[in-house]
């Protein structure tokens, strides 16, 4: 886990995931459909439900439909960026590396991200590369 002090720039938001709830619909050997259904509880206090729902007819149990709703919620909140960093280059960057990051002017003390993706940028008018470093949830 890489710690970062800044000085630099830094970005971060907080908002509520794109979707919160997730209803997954298969077929069974018969033909018949199940149902399968996962949330996040928190996020629907927030804003309310935004339901995504999906026709998977490869699905054959309920019990499968749960785990397909699982990862389809836990995959929408890993890929929102919830911020970034600017900071000098590190060659140990990873993706799915979790940084924590202490920023005394955004009030952030020891807060947990995921980084989902990362450019090296080169300021040519100073001759300073400075990589950006996109930020998820953990």
């Amino acid at each position: 886990m890489a710690t970062y002090l800044f000085n630099e720039s830094a970005r971060y938001k907080e908002r509520a995931d794109p979707i919160n709830r997730v209803f997954v619909i298969g077929k069974d050997t018969d033909g018949n459909p199940v149902y399968g259904a996962d949330e996040g509880t928190t996020s629907q206090g927030l804003v309310g439900e935004r339901l995504d729902v999906k026709y998977c007819q490869e699905v054959a149990t309920a019990a499968n439909c749960v785990y397909v709703a699982d990862a389809v919620l836990d995959k929408s909140r890993f890929n929102e960026a919830r911020g970034y960093i600017i900071a000098p280059p590190n060659c140990g960057v990873e993706l799915w590396d979790v940084d924590r990051i202490t920023d005394s002017v955004c009030a952030k003390t020891n807060a947990d991200y995921r980084v989902i993706g990362f450019k090296t940028v080169l300021n040519r008018s100073e001759g300073i590369y400075h990589q950006v470093i996109l930020l998820g949830v953990v």
